[in-house]
């Protein structure tokens, strides 16, 4: 394959009326080939490096058709999410300098907003949906409606792509604003080639669709099973609270979510046993795997095979795995309960270091990855990039800033983090961020947001906030949500008399916590 696009077009020629999404309906490799080349009609062709393409879609066939479409205009795609702040989509729009935009017209998104930042006009598809922009968008930009069902196809061959990005991808930043991870094409096929080898998916196989688009896992949910000439089953929000009907309904014979997705019905008690039998493959990534989790669920699927997957978006997608064998409670009792991440992927290198240098076998350190899969750093950003991207005599690696331990046979054992990065149900959180943006709220610098219950096991983070200031929780709330995706908004706000410091005279994360956990005022 030379392009994410290809791996696509080639199951379009040899599976054409089989299905590729299954959306509430099939829709044929056939089929999205048309909703594809009505969207790109509409997307001028990249003549120019790095050339990228802005999606703000739903997670159906048009919107899957709305990101194919991006790529086949020769450019990389950018994904916004319709769960987000108009503010932080625009954020997301402008820094990544994204010539086109591509917009389902049902979202009823504020277009006036979000394009108002662009220092440049640009080429917005209304995809679908009812009634037109506004006249202020249209002034400033070129706009095209396309229906999706009637629109005129593209009548031009896919445009070579303008430049080696395949996405760009924000995470949460230290700095109060998202930060970008390009991904290139070869990136990408270097991982889909690894999951290809692990995973031997084929045409006949039925596979979930749980991840936003903002989220890199959604990457393999698409590629990996289209690549396979296989078929895409998305989960809506409330489908995802009771996967296992899902899965019984629609007979998938792949699972891949965050380990969360799984805890939840375990704690459900609906992970009878064999109560999944039809699954093949059971796929966990983003967040730790507990073994207690991982055991409950394979009970529930004892046909399939568990692989639980490693990797920061700046590794593409996964970069190590580790398949426990059909007795996963063998690992109950392993260290701190939490299933390894495994070995590297072919090609790709993963090291443990400590001080900046390699760490003898055994020791707890920094986990430095390096190899084909790892990003050549963060968009525009080069201070954030030279420290955390490290070249060597030998690689240029990315430090994660995972703590993991290698044992005798080198297998990689996950310890937790060095910094105050932590996950929401599979998100990257940057507690630096939510800070930046909660003082804002609050107009006080003494606020912190801390993670409930502890940092290890997050269902939501909890704002402290020193007693004095004249804003309401409610309103401290309102205002974070007006910035930050749902899961990084603050539930609840704790006032204290004043938040400890540690010895260097900085707010103390830990300490409040601790507070936290005795209660206060809220």
């Amino acid at each position: 394959m030379t392009s994410l696009l290809e791996s696509v077009l080639t199951s379009v020629r040899r599976f054409p009326g089989r299905s590729a999404i299954h959306d509430g309906r099939p829709v044929t490799y056939s089929q999205l080939l048309t909703l594809v080349r009505r969207a790109a009609a509409a997307l001028p062709p990249a003549t120019s490096a790095p050339a990228l393409g802005a999606v703000l879609v739903n997670r159906d066939a048009p919107g899957y058709a709305a990101v194919l479409a991006t790529l086949w205009s020769g450019r990389g795609y950018v994904p916004l999410n319709p769960r987000y702040p108009v503010r932080r989509n625009a954020a997301m729009l402008a820094t990544s300098g994204a010539g086109t935009l591509v917009v389902d017209g049902s979202l009823g998104i504020d277009l006036i907003e979000l394009t108002a930042g662009l220092p440049e006009q640009i080429t917005v598809v209304v995809y679908g949906g009812a009634g037109e922009p506004a006249g202020a968008v249209r002034a400033r930009h070129r706009v095209v409606r396309v229906d999706p069902e009637s629109g005129e196809p593209a009548r031009h061959d896919p445009v070579d792509p303008a430049g080696d990005v395949a996405y760009l991808l924000f995470t949460s930043g230290t700095t109060g604003a998202p930060s970008g991870v390009p991904v290139r094409q070869q990136s990408v096929l270097a991982y889909l080639a690894a999951v290809a080898g692990r995973h031997d998916l084929n045409p006949d196989d039925r596979t979930s669709q749980t991840f936003d688009l903002t989220f890199d896992l959604s990457v393999h949910d698409m590629f990996a099973t289209w690549q396979a000439g296989a078929c895409l089953y998305p989960l809506s929000a409330r489908a995802l609270m009771q996967p296992v009907a899902f899965i019984r309904r629609h007979q998938l014979t792949a699972w891949f979510s965050v380990p969360s997705a799984a805890a939840r019905s375990s704690a459900l008690g609906v992970l009878g046993a064999g109560t999944l039998p039809s699954l093949r493959w059971s796929i966990f990534c983003g967040e730790p795997l507990t073994a207690a989790v991982a055991a409950a669920w394979q009970s529930a699927a004892a046909t399939a095979i568990l692989d639980n997957l490693y990797g920061p978006t700046e590794a593409t997608i996964a970069v190590t795995g580790f398949q426990p064998g059909p007795d996963v409670s063998a690992w109950l009792g392993d260290g701190n309960g939490v299933l390894p991440i495994g070995h590297a992927f072919p090609g790709q290198q993963a090291t443990v270091h400590v001080a900046g240098a390699p760490a003898a076998r055994g020791a707890t350190g920094e986990l430095w990855l390096a190899g084909s899969q790892v990003a050549a750093g963060y968009w525009n950003d080069p201070v954030r990039t030279a420290s955390r991207f490290v070249t060597g005599p030998d690689a240029r690696w990315f430090r994660t800033g995972d703590l993991v331990r290698a044992d005798g046979s080198g297998l990689l054992h996950y310890h937790g983090r060095t910094d105050d990065q932590i996950k929401i149900n599979g998100f990257r959180v940057e507690l630096l961020e939510v800070d930046h943006v909660l003082r804002t709220a609050c107009d006080r610098p003494d606020a912190l947001a801390v993670p409930w219950p502890s940092a290890s096991a997050v269902e939501h983070l909890v704002a402290v906030v020193a007693r004095g200031g004249d804003r309401a929780p409610r309103q401290i709330i309102d205002a974070c949500a007006r910035s930050l995706p749902g899961y990084m908004v603050p539930r609840r706000v704790l006032v204290v008399d004043e938040i400890p410091r540690n010895p260097n005279g900085k707010l103390d994360r830990k300490a409040a916590a601790a507070l936290l956990q005795e209660g206060g005022q809220t």
